[in-house]
């Protein structure tokens, strides 16, 4: 009897071993954050907000919804909001003791050379390639696979403070011009600018309030003539739905 007790209990023992959860390792983004301090008990600057309701007429049928304050960026309390929001921002970054060690980690991880693949434009050839911790890649573009690279358009350098964010290109089919889509400060609107690639002389040509997203410059015809881009003007803009083409060059 004594034996078949054991027996059954060495059973168990082996199925609870068999069945039992694998020990899984933390991400290392995980173990970062495990790194942080406690939440503290001090009471923090706090943005509160309010909504409206805003009537929007959808195929003849008045749609009710909240309207958040980022629908009318430029009203008072929405300025108010963001302020708001920043200095609750600054305060918890300057509440962590172990920013500087993860932006040392991050760093460390991230700094190694990185190409995007080639593709070929008219008799040219271009590919993106950042040298590891440079804020966006670098647009190169060459006459042959062999041949020496050249800077076409750096992002970095259009603005000073970092602002300006290179949101969409495209190379025309005879590789002479390259349309490429700005925005500033993270905005979704994109103004485009036409580049002459022979002289990287800018063009006089440019497309404002564009969303890209809608419309990618990549997906029309960028050819010899120009280029056609749907965009919405700066009022019409903040009516949803409304969209105008605007042709260029």
């Amino acid at each position: 009897m004594s034996d078949r007790l054991g027996f059954v209990a060495d059973s168990r023992r082996r199925l609870a071993a068999i069945w039992a959860p694998p020990q899984v390792t933390p991400p290392p983004v995980l173990r970062w954050l495990s790194l942080l301090p406690p939440a503290s008990s001090t009471p923090t600057p706090c943005a509160s907000t309010t909504a409206t309701t805003v009537i929007s007429t959808w195929i003849a049928a008045p749609t009710a919804a909240l309207s958040p304050l980022s629908q009318d960026p430029d009203s008072e309390e929405t300025k108010g909001f963001v302020e708001k929001q920043m200095k609750l921002t600054d305060y918890v970054l300057k509440t962590c003791k172990t920013r500087e060690k993860l932006r040392e980690k991050l760093a460390k991880l991230y700094d190694f050379p990185k190409y995007d693949a080639p593709f070929r434009a008219g008799d040219k050839y271009c590919h993106f390639h950042n040298t590891g911790l440079q804020p966006q890649r670098v647009l190169y573009i060459q006459d042959s696979l062999e041949g020496e690279p050249e800077v076409l358009l750096d992002p970095n350098t259009l603005s000073d403070d970092g602002t300006i964010a290179l949101n969409a290109y495209a190379v025309s089919e005879d590789a002479k011009y390259l349309a490429y889509g700005i925005s500033y400060s993270g905005s979704d609107w994109v103004t485009i600018k036409v580049m002459k690639i022979e002289d990287r002389s800018i063009e006089h040509d440019t497309v404002s309030w564009v969303e890209v997203r809608l419309v990618p410059i990549s997906g029309l015809g960028f050819r010899r003539g120009g280029f056609m881009m749907a965009a919405v003007d700066q009022k019409i803009g903040r009516r949803l739905g409304e969209e105008m083409t605007v042709v260029a060059r």
